[in-house]
């Protein structure tokens, strides 16, 4: 493919995934909770929280895979990242998986009150939300190889994806039942059907193999993404110390304005 048109596909859909996402979330939220109200509408976006372990729990691989492959001159050395790769993320995988499960077992609530979410209702969550960043984490690995074979325009798409069938068929399931347990069932089902979708288009849009990876290749890849890993933190700490002080700033206005009103008032 020439640099070209791939430049002019990434950027189509990325525009396409940015616009019809924003869309598509604006219209179909206030639909969905005009059905199923906003307390239901709240318990099931609660699955959001289990979305970002993912990101968490990547620990900087997917960086370090687009980092990687595109590099290589060899198909062999390609494979042997990919194959580091799928190690690495098998058992970040497996390490949620277990503390995850350690936790249900241990029958801890996290969730604090049964008032809004009962204990029922918290335990499907915390199933369902563990199946979700677990699969979150998979098919994020499956981007990054998608990214690194310079296929990023069917991640736009799979992104946009994701979204659309999410909040669609949400308000259609919306339109039999209002109970957020269904709601959170059908999203858990579209997630492993993304992970799966995304193997599947891995395996016919690229050539990457599978074979046995040499130890320093899997040293090389869990060094470079904790590498990844440290920059990010350090870029989110800096986030939030710039907004702290942003917050500060604001309030010490908000509160000189206040002070002047109502020097005003009493005059």
């Amino acid at each position: 493919m020439r640099l070209s048109s791939y430049l002019k596909k990434s950027v189509t859909t990325g525009l396409g995934r940015s616009i019809g996402s924003a869309l598509i979330t604006a219209i179909f939220i206030p639909l969905i909770i005009h059905r199923i109200g906003i307390e239901n509408y709240g318990i099931w976006m609660l699955l959001v929280i289990f979305m970002g372990i993912s990101s968490v729990a990547d620990l900087g691989l997917t960086k370090s895979l687009v980092y990687f492959i595109p590099r290589q001159k060899k198909q062999a050395n390609v494979n042997q990242i990919y194959s580091a790769g799928i190690l690495v993320n098998t058992v970040m995988v497996v390490v949620v998986a277990l503390i995850g499960s350690g936790v249900y077992l241990l029958g801890i609530n996290i969730w604090g009150s049964t008032t809004v979410v009962s204990y029922e209702m918290g335990r499907l969550l915390f199933v369902c939300g563990l199946i979700v960043a677990c699969c979150s984490l998979a098919t994020g690995f499956y981007r990054s190889v998608l990214e690194a074979t310079f296929n990023i325009y069917l991640v736009n798409i799979g992104f946009f994806l994701l979204t659309a069938l999410n909040y669609i068929l949400v308000y259609v399931l919306s339109l039999f039942t209002s109970e957020p347990k269904y709601f959170i069932l059908l999203t858990t089902s579209l997630y492993v059907f993304i992970l799966l979708l995304h193997i599947v288009v891995v395996k016919l849009k690229t050539n990457v193999a599978l074979c046995i990876p040499k130890i320093q290749i899997v040293r090389r890849i869990v060094k470079y993404a904790l590498g990844f890993f440290a920059v990010g933190i350090s870029w989110i700490f800096n986030f939030f110390q710039y907004a702290q002080n942003f917050i500060a700033l604001c309030s010490c206005h908000l509160r000189q304005l206040q002070k002047s009103i109502n020097l005003e008032d009493n005059i």
